[in-house]
């Protein structure tokens, strides 16, 4: 079966021992993490996916706190290269920490590449005191590359001034016409001011492909993503999913 063919995903929650030091999960110095298909979800005050691999490849995840404690739902402390394309990423309102993705948080140990990509991403701040998108510490001095994401709720786009930034969504959840924010159903309703007001994704610098190809579906598992017309923003193409083409899994 097209199942058996392809990787194994899984769910992480509720892991952490409340110290701020656990997490849902937690990849140290590797040479590459593939993160992909999935669910991440209600961290006890530890980030929904911590890593420190010279190279991070995140997509087609839903990384959700919901009603949990999470800190950053993404935390990429020692920077690298980073691909984080394709993802639902929600902070929750009891979180503790007000920055979604945080990159190059922790200069001792940081890898030798300093290059940020975050492509067709929607993400989402459900804490009512605001937070930042996308926090980028002071030492990183490549440019991060923020494409046809969703940021929606309140809050700072991201830390870092130099950030080039293509066609972004930023305003409240409810202008952005999502499903049903409230079940964490970011498709998008016909009509949306994210239908074809995208870009195209472009490559990394090393050639690597930044276009998304697939779509979450809940829980922890993918189906393709065709573009219809022009690309539109955030992680779901409105009328474009189709069956998941094999050549597409690695």
């Amino acid at each position: 079966s097209l199942h058996d063919a392809l990787p194994i995903s899984t769910e992480f929650a509720h892991n952490g021992a409340g110290d701020g030091q656990s997490h849902n999960l937690y990849i140290n110095h590797v040479d590459k993490l593939v993160f992909e298909w999935n669910w991440s979800h209600d961290a006890v005050v530890g980030h929904l996916l911590k890593t420190r691999a010279l190279v991070s490849d995140i997509r087609y995840n839903r990384l959700s706190d919901e009603m949990g404690t999470a800190s950053y739902e993404i935390n990429v402390p020692n920077a690298g290269t980073t691909m984080i394309v394709g993802n639902l990423i929600e902070q929750g309102p009891n979180s503790q920490n007000s920055a979604i993705i945080d990159y190059g948080s922790e200069p001792t140990g940081f890898n030798a590449t300093q290059d940020l990509y975050v492509v067709n991403n929607t993400v989402v701040n459900d804490r009512a005191a605001g937070g930042t998108f996308v926090q980028i510490a002071a030492m990183v001095t490549t440019p991060a590359i923020l494409t046809n994401n969703v940021f929606a709720g309140g809050g700072t786009v991201s830390t870092q001034a130099s950030a080039v930034q293509t066609t972004n969504f930023t305003g409240a959840t409810a202008m952005a016409m999502l499903a049903s924010p409230a079940t964490y159903d970011y498709h998008l309703l016909a009509g949306s001011p994210l239908v074809d007001a995208g870009s195209p994704p472009g490559m990394t610098s090393e050639g690597v492909s930044l276009a998304p190809v697939m779509e979450y579906v809940q829980p922890a598992m993918v189906e393709g993503r065709m573009t219809v017309g022009t690309i539109d923003i955030g992680a779901y193409e409105l009328g474009g999913a189709v069956p998941l083409d094999r050549k597409s899994v690695v």
